[in-house]
């Protein structure tokens, strides 16, 4: 389960919204006490100077929205289940796959000073 292994890594800030299957307001794969942020279906934030956005991706004029706006540094986001890392103009644009849904099940973890990308499997 996610939650066991979000666990293992400390000091790594976990964001995460919730997919077009997910319930409102459902968080379980990832609760609360493995110190996960959860945005819902859109979050956007500034972390280590860097603009970063987070949906889920099944929404396609929110999706494009976000990737031509010009505001992000990187835009994360899923429903493929498939791991991606492309740029779009100015924005880095990340997949990282599918932590609770599909098989593998995969993460990323991106230094944002180095801009380092490190995908990995969840093991089960």
């Amino acid at each position: 389960m996610p939650a066991e292994w979000a666990a293992t890594i400390p000091g790594v800030p976990l964001k995460i919204v919730s997919g077009n299957c997910d319930p409102p307001g459902e968080e379980r794969f990832f609760p609360s006490e493995v110190g996960v942020e959860h945005f819902g279906r859109f979050g956007e934030a500034v972390v280590a100077g860097r603009r970063i956005a987070w949906l889920h991706g099944d929404d396609r004029r929110r999706f494009e929205e976000a990737l031509r706006c010009g505001r992000f540094d990187f835009l994360f986001f899923g429903h493929t289940h498939r791991p991606a890392d492309f740029r779009e103009g100015a924005t880095r644009c990340v997949n990282p796959g599918s932590a609770g849904r599909g098989r593998p099940k995969t993460a990323a973890v991106l230094d944002l000073a180095s801009g380092e990308l490190r995908p990995f499997e969840i093991e089960a």
